[in-house]
């Protein structure tokens, strides 16, 4: 989930539970998960970062999973990308592992859109506004965002599905961020 989602926010936690529970999906939290490492190794603490993957891949390890599903970019970033950094000079078996690891993590966009295959067609949204950015009306809310800036400056995706803001939040009205 990410430690901004964790300590600040974690509604957005419990909202994606509900969501990926909507959709038959089971959720596995590792109680030895902790955090990505990313702010450690971003300070240049090579060795305390090192640590906090070897105990996320450790944490991970008895679980078969599908996927590991993130939705903060930055934590994505660390686990997918900034990890295989982390082990470039350590064995080849921390080496096939973090590959492994690193290649189930998707971004909670990239799952519901790739694996789960939602769409903004599958979601109830009022045809009086062509299905764009949920109902109008009496209590609709607004939100601003630029996933796509968000998501691709992390290194998280080259396209960002359009579906995106729909499939999290169905009836708000996304607002993209001008360029």
């Amino acid at each position: 989930s990410g430690c901004f989602i964790d300590f600040v926010d974690p509604a957005i936690g419990r909202s994606l539970i509900r969501v990926l529970g909507r959709h038959g999906v089971e959720v596995v939290f590792p109680k030895k998960q902790t955090c990505c490492g990313i702010p450690v190794f971003m300070s240049g603490d090579l060795q305390n970062g090192l640590d906090l993957l070897k105990m996320n891949i450790e944490a991970f390890a008895p679980y078969k999973l599908d996927a590991i599903i993130v939705a903060c970019a930055t934590c994505g970033s660390a686990l997918k990308e900034s990890y295989k950094t982390l082990v470039e000079g350590e064995s080849q078996e921390w080496k096939d592992r973090v590959g492994a690891f690193s290649g189930k993590v998707l971004d909670i966009a990239e799952f519901l859109t790739q694996k789960i295959k939602l769409s903004p067609l599958t979601l109830p949204l009022s045809p009086a506004n062509g299905g764009e950015g949920g109902v109008r009306g009496a209590g609709c809310r607004y939100f601003l965002c630029n996933v796509k800036v968000y998501l691709k400056r992390a290194g998280r995706l080259s396209q960002t599905p359009a579906s995106f803001r729909y499939l999290i939040a169905p009836g708000w009205n996304g607002m993209p961020i001008p360029s």
